[in-house]
């Protein structure tokens, strides 16, 4: 309870970090985060990696991934203190994405739950949002 930080799973373009899976999690966030930066580009930073706060505010509150191949989230729960404006889970440049009991509060601004944006092979199954979410 009172994470302020989205967990990031991320590797380098052509150096993908491989085979993550989490299970049975509950997240709670401080929340507070606004739509704006969460539609800005996160930048790469190779010379800064692994570090949690190379990236500044990522886009998701809850878990961002990038270049990552065969990442599993299994009965994984995330929600807000406090209303936040961005996605809950943003997935960019994934392969092989499982997705199982999912759960993730609403959330304020329209912005879609989940986003996913190059990710092939994706299996989502079982997850809850609110009702009258993008």
């Amino acid at each position: 309870t009172g994470a302020s930080l989205a967990c990031s799973i991320t590797g380098l373009p052509g150096h993908p970090v491989d085979g993550v899976t989490l299970d049975n999690i509950r997240i709670s966030y401080r929340g507070g985060g606004k739509k704006d930066p969460a539609q800005k580009a996160v930048p790469e930073h190779p010379a800064k990696y692994p570090e949690a706060t190379m990236f500044g505010e990522l886009p998701a509150y809850g878990f961002y991934g990038r270049h990552v191949c065969n990442l599993s989230l299994h009965n994984v729960q995330v929600q807000c203190e406090t209303t936040d404006e961005r996605s809950a889970l943003i997935c960019e440049d994934v392969e092989n994405l499982q997705l199982d009991g999912f759960d993730a509060q609403s959330i304020a601004g329209g912005e879609p739950v989940i986003r996913l944006n190059q990710v092939g092979g994706a299996s989502i199954h079982g997850c809850r949002v609110s009702s009258g979410v993008a």
